[in-house]
């Protein structure tokens, strides 16, 4: 008879805890099809550009000279504007890019804190200021990914954070 009630009690009670369980699981995921994704990750605050083709008569340093600058393996090669200035983008073995100037062959990766809000201000279309940027070295509450990287807080009513790498320029909103 002891048993008996002891797996009853045992049973109302994990019951009652998993049934809670599953009505929070229910519940969080009303909610997060309630709200949409984009507005959540604020990718509404990302401005939109248009694709600037690269000239090709556009005066640069050869490919050669920017790849002295360049330690390591190079597994791939890219040129693209950052910002306004116009930069390769080589992605090395190390899983760590470099950014070279194209017009003086300078390497100019990590960006700056300066470079970085540029960037920021001019990827951001909502209506907030950066004070600005961090460069975060541990990993944070809201940000998981690879580090180092640029912490851009932008003083809007929305409360949005970028975040640029440093090695690449490219930014994310959180």
């Amino acid at each position: 008879m002891k048993l008996s009630k002891f797996s009853s009690v045992t049973h109302k009670w994990l019951g009652l805890v998993l049934g809670i369980q599953v009505v929070l699981w229910f519940v969080s995921g009303v909610v997060m099809t309630w709200f949409d994704i984009e507005l959540i990750r604020s990718e509404h605050n990302i401005r939109e550009y248009e694709q600037t083709p690269i000239q090709v008569n556009e005066e640069r340093v050869s490919l050669n000279q920017a790849l002295s600058v360049v330690n390591g393996v190079v597994v791939g090669t890219q040129i693209k504007y950052l910002g306004e200035d116009l930069v390769y983008q080589f992605s090395r073995k190390s899983d760590v890019a470099v950014l070279v100037d194209a017009i003086t062959g300078e390497k100019i990766s990590p960006i700056s804190d300066t470079r970085a809000l540029s960037l920021a201000i001019r990827d951001f279309a909502g209506d907030g200021r950066p004070t600005g940027a961090t460069l975060l070295n541990e990993t944070g509450i809201e940000y998981r990914g690879p580090l180092p990287i640029w912490y851009v807080d932008m003083k809007d009513k929305e409360e949005t954070h970028l975040y640029i790498n440093p090695n690449t320029g490219r930014g994310t909103p959180k």
